[in-house]
């Protein structure tokens, strides 16, 4: 998967959602990448954009 998915609303870079307890390799991945981490609890939202608020689920076409 790419790390510079484009959000279908506004055009800006989306962030991934991870979910699950994280390790510290997790978390060092999340803070790097910028990505969001979820909580414990999967949810079939797997995108959100920082830009203009929207969550997306993995129907967007995208390999997660």
């Amino acid at each position: 998967m790419s790390d510079d998915l484009q959000c279908p609303e506004c055009n800006k870079n989306m962030s991934k959602i991870v979910y699950g307890y994280p390790s510290e390799a997790v978390v060092h991945v999340v803070e790097e990448k910028g990505w969001i981490l979820g909580g414990c609890t999967p949810s079939p939202i797997k995108f959100y954009c920082k830009d203009c608020k929207v969550s997306w689920s993995d129907d967007l076409g995208f390999d997660s």
